[in-house]
């Protein structure tokens, strides 16, 4: 039987937008690591998510007071960029072709705008 409180979640806006960032965030992630040709169980990849997390946390607050990452597929790209910093810290480098093409969410990513 399913829990009452679980049925109440699954109507509210804010928490369906956030399980539809999450799954944006995970399939660019899939996406990202295929291109790749990375195993989802490299050893490099923990070090590389801990840091892009850590990166998209710092990022996004400050990609949306631009209007920016709005939307899952927008936080999907930020994520990208802060993923991809990530990987370059483990001597992994993705393809341009497999990122996103704005600058502007790799400043963001980088801290290089204010």
């Amino acid at each position: 039987m399913m829990d009452p409180r679980a049925e109440h979640w699954d109507h509210d806006p804010q928490v369906r937008l956030m399980r539809q960032r999450f799954a944006a965030l995970e399939a660019s992630q899939d996406g990202l690591l295929q291109g790749m040709g990375l195993s989802p169980l490299d050893a490099r990849l923990g070090p590389a998510r801990r840091q892009a997390r850590a990166c998209f946390n710092r990022a996004w607050p400050r990609a949306q007071r631009r209007g920016l990452a709005l939307d899952p597929a927008g936080a999907a790209e930020l994520y990208l960029c802060c993923l991809a910093r990530g990987l370059s810290h483990q001597g992994l480098r993705p393809a341009q072709e497999l990122l996103p093409q704005d600058s502007l969410l790799f400043a963001l990513a980088a801290e290089l705008v204010s």
